[in-house]
């Protein structure tokens, strides 16, 4: 499934009526990870930088970013993940351009546009995220300096 943007209903258990086919709510779940991740995006840019509800993170949930040798683990983690960021740029914005279904996985592909605080510097960087999911919440996100790399470990071609 690749989607191009969307409203963000909030977030409902899937459900199947026993005369829907098998595969019905995996479709229904995988939606729903992409609208939770739309609607994270979302809230970034608010400045909002937290989950709304704790049924959203996983207990073990990581960040695993290509600028730190070790994961950010858990909410405490991902705080500090986002913390570190805010301390080193004025601004930033997720870009999600191409929203792409791989069952437990999300690949994201767009950009983020930055301005250091420092430097003032803005600039506009194409990149791609991974986004899995274990027991119906976020477990995993990975950063990728290239959007075709998401893809590739989201297990999807271009």
């Amino acid at each position: 499934m690749i989607l191009a943007g969307g409203s963000n209903p909030p977030r409902e258990p899937a459900q199947r009526s026993p005369a829907a086919p098998a595969g019905a709510i995996l479709l229904v779940v995988s939606q729903q990870n992409i609208e939770l991740i739309q609607a994270w995006f979302e809230r970034w840019n608010r400045d909002d930088r937290g989950f709304s509800a704790d049924e959203e993170l996983h207990p073990d949930f990581q960040v695993i970013s290509r600028l730190q040798s070790e994961p950010f683990r858990g909410r405490e983690g991902l705080r500090r993940w986002m913390e570190e960021i805010d301390e080193h740029f004025q601004e930033w914005e997720l870009v999600g351009e191409e929203w792409r279904d791989a069952g437990d996985r999300v690949a994201v592909v767009g950009h983020v546009r930055l301005r250091g605080k420092e430097s003032g510097v803005g600039f506009d960087q194409p990149v791609g995220w991974l986004f899995e999911f274990k027991e119906g919440r976020l477990f995993r996100l990975r950063n990728f300096v290239r959007p075709e790399e998401a893809l590739e470990a989201a297990g999807l071609r271009e």
